[in-house]
């Protein structure tokens, strides 16, 4: 298995029943929302990664954030596309209240948009978004990015 080449970070924001998704680039054309996230620079903390680009992308500093979820994600045919992810949920967050736009929108959590999300994550996001528990997997991805499997690694 291809070693993760990059290190990623997103953070759920909740609020009122709702979660702050960003709509993303078009790594492949289904996969239009997630979680806000960048990738980790070299020397830069995962905290301080996900605080910046929170700041960045809907202006709001989040609050007792926690990391929930570490993915190894795998793309079988696509090694470029590796890479690890930590996903933080921050029930509270500092700043105004982001209004919905082209790049971010709020959710409604019991009404996400499963068919304009990555696949797998019907499999692990409910228990990360109610904070349940810690979620550690590896998925497996194909060639144009269809979900093939995952793998507890708990």
């Amino acid at each position: 298995m291809p070693t993760p080449k990059q290190f990623t970070v997103s953070c759920y924001v909740l609020d009122q029943g709702r979660v702050l998704l960003q709509r993303q680039e078009e790594i492949f054309p289904h996969w239009l929302w997630d979680a806000p996230g960048s990738e980790v620079e070299e020397g830069q903390s995962k905290e301080a990664a996900m605080i910046e680009y929170l700041g960045k992308v809907a202006d709001i500093g989040p609050r007792d954030y926690k990391l929930m979820a570490e993915l190894d994600i795998v793309f079988e045919r696509r090694p470029d596309l590796n890479h690890y992810r930590y996903v933080y949920v921050a029930p509270r967050f500092g700043g105004l209240v982001p209004s919905d736009n082209k790049r971010v929108r709020w959710f409604d959590i019991k009404g996400l948009p499963w068919d304009d999300m990555c696949p797998a994550d019907r499999y692990w996001l409910p228990a990360v978004l109610r904070q349940n528990y810690f979620v550690k997997l590896r998925l497996f991805f194909g060639p144009e990015g269809q979900f093939l499997r995952l793998e507890n690694l708990k």
